[in-house]
């Protein structure tokens, strides 16, 4: 992958990522939300930084595969916040 679609690639991960935290702003006051996106996007910034990939011509391939990797994290996060409730929000039930 060339400088420039690694940099497009970095630009997409980030924009899924500020797009989850966008529609979950409930969460924000919650710390563990914030820990566990920073442990997902810590994985992905290190897997696009560390593991090769063919050239391909990466650009409007990205798009789609941004689009898979957001909802999975935001299905990601949703199911951990209901298998493992805050104390807070086990006592509102």
């Amino acid at each position: 992958m060339s400088y420039i679609e690694k940099a497009f690639a970095f630009a997409l991960c980030f924009s899924v990522f500020m797009a989850v935290a966008q529609t979950k702003r409930d969460s924000w006051k919650n710390g563990r939300f914030w820990a566990l996106l920073l442990c997902v996007a810590a994985l992905h910034f290190i897997a696009i930084a560390l593991i090769p990939v063919p050239e391909i011509k990466f650009g409007l391939m990205g798009l789609p595969l941004a689009l898979v990797d957001g909802f999975a994290i935001y299905g990601l996060l949703n199911w951990i916040e209901r298998r493992f409730p805050t104390k807070k929000a086990h006592k509102a039930e």
